[in-house]
């Protein structure tokens, strides 16, 4: 199928779709929960960044336009889906888009509680996070505490706070699903950014790691950096998307704003969901993988770097369970860890449907402009004392 017609049809509204197929619903504003499932939050807002009406289901981590609300929670498969959505084009078109004016991102209204006890026992006691790490991150104001005790993660750009994402410190699985903890971008924060910092931006070999949250990439970073920081010839750049799938526009944004790496690790989540979005940015439309892209500065190398445990879903539980090795996979080391880990056909899936959603990603034809954003690295100048 033609790739705009796919995103036409995957698009449309959510909520005139729910009223079409008589499935139930309240209104809260903007917002509509499902009757039966209360976690299931549509949003109904159409702004200038975002382009449709979309789900988010707090109790399960997913989210996504009316395609992906269909293959979720109806269990639809994707033929399926796509001959409905034709069926019903002519009346869900008839939808009233929900215009609403994009809020602009104001650093004055997330300001520092001015002392940091509680993100600290969180992010340390229970995220195992190191001390030396979480004072670095709120020395150089990458790291805040906010009214009520939520850590604020701060994304900044050439210096500037462009964004923030807030991750709970209070566990509440009532509220929030097997996830436990509020997570959420701050409104206003700018499009296809997110949490990022970076070690030796001048080396002449660069790395990017690409993670699901910021406490992921930190996690790695921890890891990753103890075997690393002697290496002066390479910089590293720990991205966090917010998410995984609907957010990969994001690394093309860097590749723009910051230059192309020689290496790009795309270290997702090791669930349908991570092993989705990682095959969404390798697989071509015949269902094989590129290990490698060019753009027109160089040639980029893709790798995921997969916990030697298999027991782990994501870097931050393998921080908390002790494990700290890590394997470095090529396409088809890649490839053959997701059969292992969730069989031949489950993996054939997931390769046909990220190859139907793919989008094409385009670095060439922007300027980089330079961007050097302080990174948290306590080794790296100066260091911050023990609190």
């Amino acid at each position: 199928m033609d790739r705009d017609l796919f995103e036409r049809l995957s698009n449309q509204s959510i909520q005139k779709y729910l009223d079409l197929k008589g499935i139930g619903y309240t209104r809260n504003g903007n917002y509509l929960k499902l009757m039966d499932h209360d976690s299931l939050v549509i949003d109904t807002r159409i702004t200038d960044q975002k382009k449709c009406e979309t789900f988010f289901w707090n109790s399960k981590g997913i989210g996504g336009n009316l395609y992906q609300f269909m293959k979720e929670y109806l269990g639809m498969e994707s033929t399926d889906i796509l001959k409905e959505l034709k069926e019903l084009s002519p009346e869900l078109s008839k939808a009233v888009a929900n215009r609403y004016e994009d809020k602009k991102y104001t650093p004055e209204k997330w300001k520092d509680k001015g002392h940091h006890e509680q993100i600290k026992d969180y992010l340390i006691n229970e995220r195992k996070l190191s001390t030396r790490l979480v004072n670095g991150l709120i020395d150089r104001g990458l790291l805040r505490e906010l009214k009520y005790g939520d850590a604020l993660f701060v994304w900044k750009e050439k210096g500037r706070e462009v964004g923030s994402d807030i991750q709970g410190t209070r566990i509440d699985h009532e509220k929030y699903g097997d996830r436990g903890t509020k997570k959420m971008v701050v409104p206003g924060s700018k499009k296809n950014y997110g949490f990022n910092f970076s070690v030796r931006t001048k080396a002449d070999k660069q790395k990017f790691f690409i993670f699901e949250s910021p406490i992921d990439a930190l996690s790695f970073y921890q890891t990753y950096m103890p075997k690393n920081y002697q290496k002066k010839d390479e910089g590293y750049r720990f991205i966090s998307l917010n998410g995984a799938g609907t957010k990969l526009e994001t690394i093309g944004d860097f590749f723009r704003t910051v230059g192309v790496p020689d290496e790009l690790h795309l270290n997702f989540d090791t669930d349908k969901a991570g092993v989705k979005a990682f095959m969404k940015f390798v697989v071509n439309t015949d269902i094989g993988f590129e290990s490698k892209f060019t753009t027109n500065e160089k040639q980029v190398k893709v790798y995921a770097d997969i916990p030697k445990s298999v027991d782990v879903k994501d870097w931050n539980e393998a921080l908390q369970k002790g494990e700290t090795e890590f394997t470095t996979l090529d396409m088809p080391q890649y490839i053959e860890y997701v059969k292992g880990k969730l069989g031949d056909n489950v993996a054939l899936d997931i390769a046909t449907e990220a190859a139907h959603e793919k989008k094409k990603f385009d670095f060439v034809k922007y300027p980089k402009e330079k961007n050097n954003v302080q990174s948290p690295n306590v080794v790296n100048k100066r260091k911050s004392k023990e609190r």
